[in-house]
């Protein structure tokens, strides 16, 4: 929910489970089951595990920074001018996924391609309740939401491209 909403910046509590993709799935299979998806583009430059600087397809220029750990977190975005990531993006390695936004049975999933292999899937909630209340559909996999080694900054550090 959200704490704080202003034109260009926003304050909110992030509710997050984090699964890889079920190896005997591919991301064609799942999207031949959905009816409605939009795929974006997201290049990611870390400063540390809670601050990122963002380039989206769908949202522009975006710094984040993120307090907390696990499940439940709390977000702090603020649109930034381009330059600012063009500038940090000549001088630093970027993380770069496809991000595929999809609703299945009612529930909105975010499937991260990452251009090595990796698929993660991210489900975002409104309140706690409803954390363990979905029944999730067979092409989730294992869930690695309190995992470090598969948050946004052990990937930039660990697996970096551009």
């Amino acid at each position: 929910y959200f704490i704080l909403y202003e034109e260009n910046c926003m304050l909110h509590k992030e509710i997050e489970r984090r699964f890889l993709l079920n190896p005997d799935y591919d991301l064609g299979s799942i999207l031949n089951d959905v009816d409605e998806y939009e795929w974006e583009f997201i290049q990611d430059i870390y400063f540390n595990p809670n601050c990122r600087i963002r380039f989206s397809s769908l949202d522009g220029f975006l710094l984040t920074i993120k307090l907390g750990y696990g499940l439940i977190r709390t977000e702090f975005e603020i649109k930034v001018p381009g330059f600012i990531f063009r500038h940090l993006f000549n001088h630093n390695k970027s993380l770069c996924k496809s991000r595929c936004h999809l609703v299945y049975n009612g529930i909105k999933y975010a499937l991260n391609d990452f251009l090595y292999d990796l698929v993660t899937i991210e489900v975002e909630f409104d309140d706690e309740v409803k954390v363990n209340s979905i029944s999730l559909p067979d092409w989730i996999g294992r869930e690695v939401t309190n995992d470090r080694n598969f948050n946004g900054y052990y990937l930039f550090k660990n697996f970096l491209n551009k």
